[in-house]
């Protein structure tokens, strides 16, 4: 028993002095902050959007349709679902632009 205290605390103050002189550069800030925030909303966006398609989906399917009609209505959710894709993407790309050329840096 006795000598596990000096072990503990010849990893520990090492260690503890380590933490104590890290450089604030791996602190958070603001702009972190508010990036992290945004690919948040993003997901949310995503997910939002995955959520609307697939109640449109169950909601087709609870109806007797005709081939083509089925054909037809998984063609234009797969078209939507493309494009929601294209407009997420096209959004995090122009705030990305922003955030690297616009005034606030």
């Amino acid at each position: 028993m006795k000598t596990i205290l000096p072990k503990a605390l010849f990893v520990a103050l090492p260690l503890a002095g380590l933490l104590a002189g890290t450089p604030a550069v791996f602190a958070h800030g603001d702009d972190d902050w508010q990036h992290e925030r945004f690919h948040q909303e993003l997901n949310e966006e995503h997910q939002a959007a995955h959520q609307d398609l697939n109640a449109a989906h169950r909601e087709f399917h609870q109806h007797p349709y005709t081939k083509r009609q089925h054909r037809r209505f998984h063609r234009a959710l797969k078209r939507e679902h493309r494009d929601v894709h294209r407009d997420l993407q096209d959004w995090h790309r122009d705030y990305h632009d922003w955030d690297r050329y616009g005034d606030w840096h």
